[in-house]
């Protein structure tokens, strides 16, 4: 059976980054875009059950040292590169969270946000 390619998301986010990057809508959609990229991304090399609370289980998983108990997986990444995915996957969701519920208007730095974003899915590649 095939599955959906999380990464397109990552991929769509750029496309409205390039075309639509103006519009604080698409913008908004195009930062949601990214963190699902990694988000879904990560999820599915973590093996995690689905449950309530998904987003905050990941940043546990990798903050709490979950990791550990399938080290194997992880042999490919240094400490600091779990840093990395530690660091940038908590930023990423709050800006996901800045997106999709604060009624303000905001200044994303799209291009960062897409650039950690991109960095992160590199480095899931890494993971077994």
């Amino acid at each position: 059976m095939n599955k959906f390619d999380w990464k397109q998301f990552y991929t769509c986010a750029k496309t409205i980054h390039q075309n639509y990057g103006n519009n604080d809508a698409f913008v908004r959609t195009a930062v949601s875009r990214a963190y699902y990229a990694v988000y879904h991304t990560l999820k599915t090399k973590t093996n995690l059950t689905d449950s309530k609370d998904n987003h905050i289980a990941l940043i546990n998983y990798f903050q709490n040292g979950d990791f550990n108990k399938e080290s194997h997986k992880y042999k490919h990444l240094s400490d600091d590169e779990l840093n990395v995915i530690l660091e940038y996957l908590k930023y990423l969701r709050d800006e996901r969270l800045k997106a999709d519920y604060n009624n303000k208007l905001l200044n994303f730095n799209l291009k960062d946000i897409l650039t950690k974003a991109n960095q992160l899915l590199c480095l899931t590649d890494k993971i077994l």
